[in-house]
């Protein structure tokens, strides 16, 4: 019997050895899918901060999937990884790729007659105009480009499994419109002039690439081919490349996306009321190129009308998802929780916060004296690139009353009136207070929701 018992446990073992012992796909698969179901499990107080931490340690997990099966990123293995991150629930960039790039269609260039590519939110350069603004530094290394890093946080902060700095060999010039190509490998010499990847893609300079060509063909080829934001969301079916990407980035939330463009649109409402009441704009709002009023009304009027009618088109497309009522309630409420309620006429008020000097001290690419940096003091540091605008959002609420904004530390800071370590360098005089108060009750209170 024992002797029985012997052979029957080296038979086992052979086979253990057979079936796994060499790691096979099909064993490293089960290996890894209890690793991705821990990283499923990951929740982090912020949406953004879950996705970053999942997304950082699927990566890990990917480089060790791959030196398990041979040392090689092969289409295959992408692909294999992301149906074991997709049986979590996880999303991956195919989810993104999906939500960015489609519906496909073309739209007719009104001045040349020509047939104009679109493909989703992203090829029609319309959404994440952050991106674009963050711009190309011609000759700059990959990972030195503005853009390919902001694409990279973005990626992280939003999906799952995004691939950073290893080639992905399923993206290709090939996945574009034939009229878009050129563009792109305009875009991918510019933001790639040391060719890293050989002419091929990680996830966060395929999204970089695209947007940047898309931006070109809007902006320089066919200025007035370009889509409006009320054009965009309009369902599928009628024509319209619908709100997939929108959902993407508002976390599955319809009221979240029809709130963003309500409070944009009666942002540009208000403004527009400031301007025909024949008071001058403040000079937060001001560009940095003299415009005179009947311009700065015209823009105004466009802006106004293109967010409410893409905030209506939302509304009528899905009134059963959306509590129209809860988010004009919740634009109106003064709460230093509700951040969205504070992120339409934000960019004004950090433009005055440039402009009285600040940002000097308090803006993340500044150099303060080690004796008089915001951070080491746990005081407010802002990224002016717009991508961060809810995070700068969520920090500066902390320094204002929203009850009683004379009483608000950002205003007693800035004029000296309590300690404050930056006065050494920068206390506002009566105009600049003035003018910060200004600025601030237009931020606090841009527009009535009724």
């Amino acid at each position: 019997m024992n002797r029985y018992l012997a052979v029957l446990t080296f038979v086992g073992y052979l086979i253990g050895t057979t079936t796994c012992g060499a790691a096979p796909p099909q064993c490293v698969d089960e290996e890894f899918r209890v690793e991705i179901a821990k990283v499923a499990k990951i929740q982090k107080p912020v949406f953004e901060e879950t996705k970053r931490a999942r997304n950082e340690r699927l990566n890990e997990l990917f480089r060790e999937y791959v030196q398990r099966l041979g040392g090689t990123v092969a289409a295959e293995t992408i692909k294999q990884f992301n149906a074991l991150v997709k049986e979590q629930g996880l999303s991956n960039f195919d989810d993104f790729l999906v939500a960015q790039t489609t519906p496909m269609k073309y739209v007719k260039d009104p001045v040349s007659g020509d047939q104009v590519p679109v493909f989703g939110p992203l090829g029609s350069d319309v959404i994440n105009s952050w991106l674009a603004k963050m711009g190309i530094v011609d000759g700059k290394p990959l990972h030195e480009q503005p853009m390919y890093t902001l694409a990279g946080n973005a990626l992280s902060e939003h999906i799952d499994f995004a691939l950073i700095g290893i080639r992905d060999p399923t993206l290709s010039m090939e996945l574009l419109p034939p009229g878009l190509r050129e563009n792109a490998k305009w875009a991918y010499q510019r933001l790639n002039p040391t060719n890293e990847f050989d002419g091929g893609f990680d996830h966060p300079l395929f999204y970089a690439t695209i947007r940047e060509a898309a931006g070109k063909l809007f902006r320089q080829d066919y200025p007035e081919a370009r889509l409006s934001m009320a054009d965009v969301v309009v369902p599928v079916e009628q024509g319209g490349l619908g709100i997939r990407s929108c959902l993407l980035c508002h976390d599955r939330n319809y009221s979240d996306v029809y709130k963003r463009l309500l409070g944009q649109g009666l942002l540009s409402k208000a403004k527009v009321v400031e301007l025909r009441d024949g008071r001058s704009a403040s000079l937060a709002s001001a560009p940095l190129d003299v415009v005179d009023d009947s311009e700065e009304l015209k823009q105004a009027e466009g802006h106004a009308k293109v967010f409410l009618l893409a905030a209506q088109n939302v509304l009528d497309s899905f009134p059963g998802q959306i509590d129209a009522q809860a988010v004009k309630e919740s634009l109106a409420a003064l709460s230093r929780e509700n951040v969205s309620r504070f992120l339409p006429g934000y960019d004004e008020f950090q433009a005055t916060l440039e402009k009285v000097g600040c940002l000097e001290c308090h803006g993340a690419d500044s150099d303060p004296e080690p004796t008089q940096n915001p951070a080491k003091y746990g005081a407010f540091v802002l990224d002016t690139s717009p991508y961060y605008k809810a995070r700068n959002v969520a920090a500066l609420v902390e320094v204002v009353n929203v009850d009683d904004l004379e009483k608000s530390k950002l205003l007693q800071k800035a004029g000296g009136k309590v300690n404050h370590r930056g006065k050494k360098v920068l206390q506002l005089d009566e105009a600049g207070l003035e003018e910060l108060h200004g600025a601030l009750h237009k931020w606090i209170h841009p527009f009535d929701t009724d």
